[in-house]
């Protein structure tokens, strides 16, 4: 297929699922910033950053029992679509039992009992929640949960204007518990999918077909957040709270390369690869362009509203950091097609590796910093720009590895 056709395929509907598929993925994160701006203005700094480690830990163990189930689902409900049900089923009764591991887990952790009771009831809220994620996907039903991710982020933001007074961690938690509850049950009522939990519907083969999925889900989020987890481990909570808060206007940019991409994954794949090349430079073209804008909108909302005031070279750094993923984007999903899954899942186990260790080098010599865990970051993408673009240069270099993939 060529350029000029995948261009015309960017076009009307097409277009419009672009933009619901981007809403979609982005409403969580936009209703987080919104609250996190009323959090650092109406209480302070150092209780979102206190609030975020433990998000943060959530978000890390929930990747567990999801067990990569959504795109394993999508997957496998297109090749049996009369079967979505029962297998949906077994997905969610198969990947409970991985639940109680973690909840043991939190158990451990040294926060006290209210707070790991919390951290427990989110979790399985969550993992409810989440197990519409591939039926959504598949249906393409965006809006219903574009509608509840933006209803649980006013309704957040609400109670937290109306109690600023009364908000601590405990309290903050008991929110999102609240929410988290009621977001699950909207879902599962609009839903409506007959829902009768049967132990019989467990199979571990299951978990075993999709563990390749589960590394891949779960490798990817741990590079994409090993930044944020070196911020808890080394930073005072009002360096986290900063941290967390230009971390996820970044990720916001990135994410942008990739919500456009996964909508045409197919046509991409049929790609010649000097075409997929091609591409992959328009993206990156266009990432130092919209990175800028972005940059720049950060700045000034960090500035005017967050009354948060970084630096030029923070600034730097966080331009420099958004940029390689617009490139090595389309490398990784050709990757991804001819079967080269374990390289990029011990190439993500590397890269976090390497991030962690190296910040905790550099801040055992120069002290503790969120510059330290910036450069850090940014270098790591660079680093895995080069070595996405030799290696996918390498495999990828015959045209034929494109073609006859449907």
């Amino acid at each position: 297929m060529s350029l000029s056709a995948y261009y015309n395929f960017l076009s009307g509907k097409r277009l419009k699922l672009i933009f619901l598929n981007v809403i979609n993925n982005l409403a969580s994160q936009f209703s987080t910033l919104f609250i996190s701006l009323l959090v650092v203005r109406l209480i302070s700094i150092g209780i979102w950053g206190d609030y975020s480690k433990i998000i943060l830990l959530i978000t890390l163990l929930g990747q567990i029992p999801a067990w990569g189930s959504r795109d394993y689902l999508v997957r496998e409900f297109s090749r049996a679509p009369g079967s979505i049900n029962p297998v949906w089923m077994k997905s969610i009764v198969s990947r409970s039992v991985l639940l109680l591991p973690v909840f043991i887990f939190v158990l451990f952790t040294s926060y006290n009992l209210s707070i790991q009771s919390y951290i427990i009831l989110i979790l399985f809220l969550r993992f409810l929640f989440q197990s519409y994620d591939s039926l959504i996907l598949y249906q393409r039903n965006y809006s219903l949960k574009i509608i509840l991710e933006f209803s649980w982020g006013l309704l957040f933001a609400l109670i937290v204007v109306l109690f600023k007074d009364k908000l601590t961690i405990i309290t903050l938690l008991l929110l999102t518990a609240i929410l988290d509850l009621a977001k699950a049950t909207a879902m599962v009522i609009v839903m409506n999918i007959s829902f009768k939990p049967n132990f019989s519907f467990f199979e571990i083969d299951y978990l075993k077909k999709s563990f390749l999925f589960f590394l891949l889900g779960f490798t990817g989020l741990i590079i994409s957040r090993i930044d944020q987890v070196s911020a808890a481990l080394f930073l005072e909570s009002n360096e986290i709270g900063k941290y967390q808060i230009i971390m996820s206007f970044l990720l916001i940019i990135q994410a942008s390369s990739n919500f456009i991409i996964q909508p045409f994954l197919k046509i991409i794949y049929r790609l010649k690869f000097t075409t997929a090349k091609r591409i992959s430079l328009k993206l990156f073209l266009f990432g130092i362009v919209i990175g800028g804008i972005g940059i720049i909108c950060m700045n000034y909302i960090l500035q005017f509203f967050y009354h948060i005031k970084i630096d030029f070279l923070l600034l730097l750094l966080s331009y420099l950091f958004v940029l390689p993923i617009f490139y090595y984007t389309i490398y990784i999903f050709s990757l991804l097609k001819i079967k080269r899954v374990a390289f990029i899942i011990k190439l993500n186990i590397a890269g976090a590796l390497f991030t962690f260790l190296l910040s905790f080098i550099i801040m055992n010599i120069y002290g503790k910093s969120i510059y330290v865990i910036f450069f850090s970051s940014t270098l790591i993408q660079y680093v895995l720009l080069i070595i996405y673009t030799f290696y996918g240069n390498s495999k990828l270099k015959h045209p034929g590895d494109f073609h006859d993939i449907n």
